[in-house]
């Protein structure tokens, strides 16, 4: 309905439809626009008065006299004509959806049935409702209940294809009105241009209000969508963890067949024997600092990080540790400089599988291999590399290289390689999708997705998802 246009745009509405009549029309000299609800309360509420001075040749605009229609305005069943009721002739025009001048074409005295009201309209006004088809403001699928009704209980506008939506009253010199023709023909087309205007007001006010909607549910149903991906996507870190962890485990089975070749001990789990022997033997008050040092001391263990980041581990979460319990309890000078020494034992260890020595010694594959494989399995892996990934593939391949378990790794690395191939591409399209959503533009990329002949190289679009060269549901530790 009209009265949900803006109240300033329905405003400045009427003042444009009030001047030109009180301007063209030299008697009149005030005009005053009516707002009528939607049914069945048609609540009429005054929205702008406006008066000529001639003098002046200009508007004044204002409500200076009181109104019983002034905000929040009066339903139908405080203004309608009823028995013992003064007859409002802005209920007439609404009732009869026709205009009332005076004097009128209709005798306004006589009630609707057939009772004499005794009131007599002023001859200085001219009323005129403001109509707009039913079937424009969807009143027409309404069932009669909806409708508004007289005191008899008699529906209105029922064999009417209009509505009223608004009603202009303008206010005449006294004694100065005598119903022109041309007067009252001004009065009608201009309150008939008016209908038009508000309902295209609303229909554009609709269209808009339709749109933030359209716009809010398409966000909406994006950040369901992203937030439903992003949990999948970010299963993607926990696969890198899984290719660094199986690179980690590659590690330990090269320096496990150097200890083996070489007769050699393990220096990593000798040193932090040594610190837990030392941490032991260790008196302080506070044994929660002593249990997280051994903790960490003994979960570093379980790790296989590249000598630097390794190193880095020991300097922050083992190193750092002692420094701060030396410093609060403080040891004789002979077992601090022994569990110092024992650290730097612990960090020369992490780089035990690079001792040139030792991998100059071994013979058991060739240099080449030897040389390619210790690059590949000691570089710090930032990031999902699928080519470093298919080069150490590759390596595990090759049956010369005697490393334990080695068909399952590379069993593994394929899996976990095709895995996060298939996560970075269906995050790249996700993010591409989305972003295409947001700004409207989905119908043809759709089109080309869902019709990868439409695909071509040239166009800014998603990248197929191929499928994995294996099963990806083959377990991880078979």
């Amino acid at each position: 309905m009209v009265h949900q246009i803006e109240r300033a745009l329905l405003e400045k509405t009427a003042r444009e439809l009030i001047e030109p009549i009180l301007f063209c029309l030299p008697h009149a000299c005030r005009g005053t626009f009516y707002l009528i609800g939607k049914p069945p309360d048609l609540i009429a509420e005054r929205i702008v008065t406006g008066s000529v001075d001639r003098q002046k040749n200009e508007m004044i605009w204002g409500q200076t006299v009181f109104s019983e229609f002034d905000p929040p305005g009066r339903s139908w069943s405080q203004y309608r004509d009823e028995p013992g009721r003064t007859p409002q002739p802005l209920a007439w025009c609404v009732m009869h959806q026709q205009g009332l001048t005076s004097p009128g074409a209709v005798d306004f005295k006589t009630e609707s049935d057939g009772s004499d009201t005794g009131a007599i309209l002023p001859d200085y006004d001219c009323y005129e409702p403001v109509m707009v088809s039913k079937s424009l403001l969807d009143l027409d699928i309404y069932p009669s209940a909806e409708y508004p009704r007289d005191h008899q209980n008699k529906v209105l506008w029922k064999e009417s294809g209009q509505a009223v939506v608004g009603v202009i009253q303008i206010h005449f010199i006294p004694h100065s009105f005598n119903s022109r023709e041309s007067d009252i023909q001004i009065i009608k087309k201009l309150t008939a241009s008016l209908g038009t205007k508000l309902l295209s007001f609303q229909l554009g006010q609709n269209s808009a209000k339709a749109m933030q909607q359209v716009t809010k549910e398409r966000l909406y149903a994006c950040n369901i969508l992203a937030d439903s991906l992003r949990n999948a996507i970010t299963k993607s870190g926990l696969i890198f963890s899984l290719i660094k962890q199986e690179i980690g485990y590659l590690r330990t089975q090269w320096e496990s067949l150097l200890f083996a070749e070489f007769k050699q001990k393990d220096q990593k789990k000798e040193a932090i024997r040594d610190l837990n022997d030392q941490l032991a033997v260790i008196i302080c008050n506070d044994p929660t600092l002593l249990q997280d040092l051994g903790r960490v001391q003994n979960k570093f263990l379980e790790l296989s990080l590249p000598p630097e980041k390794g190193e880095n581990w020991v300097m922050m979460q083992i190193e750092s540790r002692w420094h701060d319990l030396l410093k609060i309890h403080p040891q004789p000078k002979i077992l601090a400089d022994n569990i110092f020494k024992s650290l730097g034992i612990l960090k020369k260890s992490l780089y035990f599988g690079l001792d040139p020595v030792l991998i100059e010694k071994y013979d058991k594959i060739s240099v080449e291999l030897k040389n390619e494989w210790i690059s590949l399995i000691y570089q710090n892996f930032e990031k999902f590399d699928p080519g470093m990934l298919n080069r150490i593939i590759r390596l595990l391949e090759n049956d010369t290289l005697n490393i334990a378990s080695r068909e399952r790794s590379c069993r593994r690395l394929v899996q976990l390689k095709a895995l996060a191939e298939t996560m970075n591409q269906l995050e790249h399209n996700t993010n591409f999708l989305l972003q295409q959503v947001l700004n409207g533009g989905t119908e043809e990329l759709l089109a080309e997705y869902l019709d990868p002949s439409n695909h071509t190289p040239s166009k800014k679009s998603i990248t197929p998802i191929k499928p994995s060269p294996e099963p990806i549901g083959v377990p991880l530790n078979s």
